[in-house]
């Protein structure tokens, strides 16, 4: 047995009985083939593929069967390929590994906003974040105005996976508001309904898609909208017209004959509220001319009913009706003729009556009836005083010093409407808060002794912003005010002689302190005490000062902007604004308000 390593020749020499022979054999021995493998990428992803290149001999055999030299694989892990190698029939083994690199488990989060805001959106798993918006990173920030879906490409390790991701855009509510009706009269009510959202909540505090108001005014109602958690706002107008109304003289007295004024100036008897309305003759009385004027020349003597209309009515309000009796009598007599009166108010208003006697005859004036109170008008020597007087109706009388004949008129009545003045009331000292209080404030609580019934409006240089301020319930809501001042007026309108009465209050939002404790001081064996500076902090006389230290010494001013401390450590200095606020309401009970 040989085993040559190489191409051999064998001689064999044989011996016979003396005789030699001899003979060779040559041995070929072929070399073994080299493999060599070769991949187009030793490293792949998982569902990728690879191309696995054998040479080195004629015939080959792969570990998966495949007997080509190219040949292409997919494995879903990390393998080892062979491939033995035949040539001139010796064989070669050699091989490769190919590893495979999972696809990233990759998770996004999506997003809900409404319209205008923005989303937040992150991604999770991989090493490297890619957006189709051209952002990079695993959280970015979208504000889409529709819904949107947006794709990251996460890479880890090479290998890719592509998520989607969906940011929903809900829309902003629009609320759609109606009164029905939409105008009214004073003292009626109207529904408000409210549409375009699935909750509501109205500026008066009520919530739902309808509620009724009886606004004592013209008035706005603001309405906030919420669905899918987006809030849209509107706002919807109520028209309050005030009925017509007129100050008449229920009574008046006029002559037939020669002995006095057989003419009424029917206009004379409107002495107060809407003075342009009509008259109506209800009986016929047989009175000639036309009105205001009509002459009782020959009328029977008796009492005739009157009726004065007004004609400034705003639908849906109703014009106001007044019946006046006129007492027709026979003049023969002495004259107790008296005009009528105008209107006083009550702040100091008097009249003289005997501007209003047309007679010449000697009488004393005399209050037959007044209106409820306790303070009634006066008369002293024939002046009428309404100094602080009972507001309302007066019924005076005009009575004959010498008694007149059988049968004849001894006195003349007329009546005197007092109105009631209005006060706005006291305005208190401003209110100030820090910016960023929360607070409602009733603006009512900064005025003292004021009548109900009045209007607020904003007079502020920079005015309010949010519907902070309330016209209707008089209130500002502090929340998301600037600093600054806010000035609101309390407006009081009569109708009648009385003026109006107007007072203003203010609301300050003051804002943040600022605190500086200066820059940092040594101490040394020369330098063994210092003052601290903290004048560069906010100052004045709402601001107060607080020095704490844990592990200094503060020897003098704790509570000033500079005190002295003595001792190494760390000073903190606290400054507070304070203010003193109303905490009650007075309200007047001025003629029984």
């Amino acid at each position: 047995m040989v085993t040559p390593t190489s191409t051999t020749t064998y001689v064999v020499t044989v011996t016979n009985s003396g005789c030699i022979g001899a003979a060779q054999m040559t041995i070929v021995v072929n070399p073994l083939p080299v493999p060599d493998v070769q991949t187009s990428a030793p490293v792949i992803c998982d569902g990728e593929s690879a191309t696995l290149t054998a040479s080195g001999g004629s015939t080959y055999l792969w570990s998966t069967g495949d007997t080509d030299a190219i040949i292409s694989v997919s494995p879903s892990q990390t393998t080892l390929y062979s491939v033995t190698v035949t040539e001139n029939g010796c064989s070669a083994t050699a091989s490769t590994t190919l590893t495979v690199n999972p696809i990233p488990v990759a998770l996004a989060q999506p997003d809900t906003i409404c319209v205008g805001q923005s989303a937040a959106l992150s991604a999770s798993g991989g090493d490297v974040y890619q957006w189709s918006t051209g952002q990079s990173g695993a959280s970015i920030t979208v504000s889409p105005v529709v819904t949107t879906t947006y794709s990251v490409t996460v890479i880890d390790e090479g290998c890719t996976s592509v998520i989607p991701v969906t940011v929903t855009v809900n829309p902003l509510p629009v609320p759609v508001a109606v009164a029905s009706p939409p105008v009214i009269c004073l003292g009626q009510s109207t529904t408000l309904t409210v549409s375009g959202g699935a909750t509501f909540v109205w500026s008066t505090g009520q919530s739902g898609a309808a509620i009724t108001v009886t606004p004592g005014s013209s008035a706005t109602y603001g309405i906030t909208a919420t669905e899918n958690g987006c809030v849209g706002t509107t706002q919807i107008g109520v028209t309050v017209n005030t009925p017509p109304s007129a100050v008449v003289t229920l009574n008046a007295d006029v002559c037939n004959g020669p002995g006095g004024p057989a003419t009424l100036d029917f206009s004379a008897l409107v002495i107060g509220g809407d003075l342009g309305g009509v008259w109506t003759d209800l009986q016929n009385s047989g009175a000639t001319g036309t009105f205001p004027t009509l002459d009782f020349t020959g009328v029977t003597e008796g009492s005739y009913l009157f009726r004065y209309t007004t004609q400034s009515a705003a639908a849906p309000c109703q014009e106001a009706i007044y019946d006046v009796t006129v007492q027709v009598v026979f003049c023969d007599c002495p004259s107790v003729a008296t005009s009528a009166a105008g209107p006083l108010c009550n702040t100091g208003g008097s009249l003289n009556l005997t501007t209003l006697q047309q007679t010449s005859e000697p009488g004393t004036w005399s209050i037959v009836a007044a209106p409820a109170g306790s303070n009634p008008a006066s008369i002293t020597n024939s002046i009428f005083n309404a100094a602080n007087a009972d507001a309302g109706q007066y019924e005076i009388r005009f009575t004959l010093i010498n008694t007149p004949p059988a049968g004849c008129p001894a006195f003349s009545t007329q009546f005197i409407q007092v109105d009631d003045a209005v006060f706005a009331g006291q305005p208190e000292p401003a209110v100030h808060f820090c910016v960023g209080s929360s607070e409602v404030v009733n603006l009512f609580d900064l005025l003292q002794g004021e009548d109900l019934g009045g209007q607020w409006t904003e007079t502020s240089a920079v005015p309010s912003t949010s519907g902070a301020f309330q016209p209707a319930a008089g209130s500002f809501a502090l929340s998301g005010q600037l600093p600054a001042t806010y000035r609101f007026r309390y407006l009081l309108s009569t109708g009648g002689v009385c003026p109006a009465s107007e007072a203003t209050v203010s609301v300050v939002v003051e804002p943040s302190p600022v605190a500086n404790a200066g820059a940092d001081m040594a101490l040394d064996c020369i330098i063994t005490s210092v003052t601290l500076n903290g004048a560069n902090s906010s100052s004045g006389p709402h601001i107060s000062y607080l020095w704490s230290t844990t592990d200094g010494n503060i020897t003098s001013g704790i509570n000033t902007a500079t005190p002295a401390a003595n001792t190494a450590g760390v000073y903190l200095l606290t400054v507070n604004q304070y203010y003193l606020r109303l905490l009650g309401h007075r309200r007047s009970n001025r003629n029984g308000r």
